[in-house]
């Protein structure tokens, strides 16, 4: 299992390949990853207990990450 770090390496590298974060939730475990830290963040947002801190979602949010992707859903390919 990859740690958080790891993860958030890999969203880079498909940042770097496909021009954006928004990973579909079926794309394998990096989607899964991703879905599970909007969660989080609401989670966070919410003041329940959640392994998402401040410091994650602000790396998050500095390379472009949504935490709100409704607006986004059906559309990965349209924003490549």
């Amino acid at each position: 299992r990859k740690t958080w770090d790891e993860r958030f390496e890999d969203l880079l590298a498909y940042k770097e390949e496909h021009g954006h974060t928004l990973v579909p939730q079926l794309a394998g475990p990096l989607g899964i990853w991703v879905k599970q830290q909007r969660t989080e963040y609401r989670n966070m947002k919410a003041g329940r207990k959640t392994p998402m801190t401040a410091e994650k979602a602000l790396r998050l949010k500095e390379i472009g990450f949504h935490f709100n992707a409704e607006r986004f859903k059906g559309r990965g390919r349209e924003v490549e």
